[in-house]
């Protein structure tokens, strides 16, 4: 199980308490200080790292390990509120911020909208096909820009063809 520093930053919203146990990096310790915190990019754009899965995967890793990576301030989750992904970056103090209580939440479109203007995110970047699907929206509400990183495909988890295989697959 990989070590996840906690957040850093008492600017950033950190959902988990801000201890310093064991597991907690400092901003000198080796292997932490990013690419995006030298001087190569200080332009980085504030991401919104967008994940509705319900269960912990491998792109819920690769989800911890970005956030992880950017400066603070610079990136967050939107999640579901018992989302697997959701309660590992709380836990670890990472910025959280929850958009529903399930994937088909009629609240999760506004919130998502009304984060990226008042947080003033940039970037939107979908995890996976039910992300898509709301970012596709919110980001032509809003006019950010969209990254799409599709980590499956639904039709093939899912079996078959069916209503939100289509318009998943369309999007």
């Amino acid at each position: 199980t990989p070590t996840w520093p906690r957040c850093r930053d008492s600017s950033v919203s950190c959902a988990a308490d801000n201890s310093t146990s064991g597991n907690a990096l400092n901003d000198g310790e080796a292997g932490y200080t990013s690419q995006a915190e030298s001087t190569l990019m200080p332009n980085l754009p504030k991401t919104l790292i967008m994940d509705l899965s319900n269960f912990y995967g491998g792109a819920s890793s690769r989800v911890l390990s970005m956030l992880t990576r950017f400066p603070s301030g610079a990136a967050a989750l939107a999640g579901l509120e018992n989302g697997a992904v959701t309660r590992e970056a709380k836990r670890l103090g990472l910025p959280v911020h929850v958009l529903g209580s399930r994937k088909t939440d009629p609240r999760i479109l506004p919130r998502l909208v009304r984060l990226i203007r008042t947080e003033g995110f940039q970037v939107l970047d979908p995890q996976n096909i039910q992300s898509k699907f709301y970012a596709s929206l919110a980001a032509s509400l809003t006019r950010v820009a969209l990254v799409s990183t599709i980590n499956s495909w639904y039709e093939n988890e899912h079996g078959g063809v069916s209503a939100p295989a289509e318009i998943y697959t369309t999007l």
